[in-house]
């Protein structure tokens, strides 16, 4: 369960049931419905609360119209904290988690959109369904950005070398990396150190264009 397998386990728990209507009684026949419920509960809003993430970072419905993007967001996140409370799914937190912080960052609330943000890595780190190293490097990333809002220079730059352990080196996210640890060492006067990223970015900037 841990690994939210929720189409695996339906399939097992219709597999048991069909036994136990045969072998035992309307006790455990019952209770077999319950955990079937359960978990088919927690499918579809683990795939409510993807369908709602993909539709937001896609953006092709808002375009123009912010007002019905801010509407359908808020929408979206009140949903996914019910849904979260009734099932614990961590499939469900993360998307709800990550429109949290998208959703404070467009208010200029980063103060929350931190504590969303350090909500989102605990739980990345601390739940199988939905670890990757990746997943919780592009989370720092965006930690180490809002703290430029903050004004958290140096907090910024920990989080930056702290996500590049987890990223691909050369990746997009890579660069991205490299750009916001440039502003956190800019802002807070280290310039020798911003000007080595900065020709450093410079210089996969080149060699794309060579490319």
């Amino acid at each position: 369960i841990s690994f939210e397998f929720y189409e695996e386990l339906l399939l097992a728990v219709r597999l048991k049931m069909q036994v136990v209507s045969l072998t035992k009684g309307q006790q455990e026949f019952q209770q077999l419905q319950r955990a079937y419920k359960k978990h088919e509960l927690s499918r579809q809003a683990a795939y409510n609360a993807y369908c709602d993430y993909n539709t937001l970072i896609g953006n092709t419905d808002f375009k123009g119209r912010q007002e019905e993007h801010s509407a359908f967001l808020i929408r979206a996140i009140a949903r996914m904290r019910l849904d979260y409370e009734k099932t614990g799914s961590a499939n469900v937190a993360f998307y709800l988690y990550y429109l949290e912080t998208h959703h404070y960052q467009e208010l200029h609330f980063y103060r929350h959109a931190r504590k969303s943000l350090i909500r989102l890595a605990a739980l990345i780190e601390k739940s199988p369904a939905i670890y990757a190293a990746y997943r919780l490097g592009n989370v720092l990333i965006n930690q180490a950005e809002n703290d430029l809002f903050l004004r958290q220079f140096e907090r910024s730059v920990v989080s930056c070398h702290e996500a590049r352990a987890l990223l691909v080196p050369g990746s997009f996210n890579d660069h991205l990396c490299t750009e916001v640890e440039f502003y956190g060492h800019f802002y807070s006067g280290n310039f020798d150190t911003a000007s080595l990223l900065l020709k450093d970015l410079l210089r996969n900037d080149q060699g794309k264009d060579a490319a």
